[in-house]
């Protein structure tokens, strides 16, 4: 059976509080059951990149969230959940903006948000 996969919304996996919970939580969880995955909205490499493929999770990389840009970042995200219908539960982490990504989540019809 495959993991129930949840995609972790977050800014970039470096070392923050919400980030390094966040991977004292993956670390000690059964992966076999259930797996993270991330969405970063940095183009660059985070400090925990390596970790997360290293324990079965993958990164997706979107555009920084800034004003003038949203017509663009809500199609980007509607494209990224029709592409990744795999997603059973999307955490968000990023304060006023999570609600970008749960609109879309429910949008696509991923069950838990």
């Amino acid at each position: 059976m495959k993991p129930v996969r949840i995609l972790q919304v977050v800014t970039v996996m470096n070392r923050g509080g919400l980030e390094t919970m966040i991977m004292n939580y993956y670390r000690q969880m059964d992966r076999n059951s259930i797996q993270f995955d991330f969405m970063v909205h940095r183009s660059g490499k985070g400090h925990y990149d390596d970790e997360i493929i290293a324990l079965g999770g993958r990164i997706h990389h979107m555009p920084q969230i800034r004003p003038g840009s949203y017509r663009l970042y809500f199609k980007r995200l509607d494209a990224f959940f029709a592409e990744h219908p795999e997603y059973a539960l999307v955490h968000a982490h990023i304060n006023e903006n999570s609600s970008f990504v749960l609109r879309a989540a429910r949008k696509a019809g991923v069950p838990c948000r």
